[in-house]
């Protein structure tokens, strides 16, 4: 995932985005809703983008 196209995204929803590209490229759809996503792939996400 290309961090640069992240840091265009506004600061309060990178988190969201990094998110539903990552379930995109693995998945091959979209998330319909948060919950989707285990929060444990969440806390890696929001470490890497440091988004605490």
């Amino acid at each position: 995932m290309k961090l640069a196209l992240i840091e265009t995204k506004p600061l309060r929803t990178r988190l969201g985005f990094a998110a539903q590209m990552k379930m995109y490229r693995r998945a091959g759809r979209f998330i319909d809703h948060a919950s989707e996503i285990p929060a444990e792939p969440v806390a890696y996400l929001a470490e890497q983008l440091s988004a605490r």
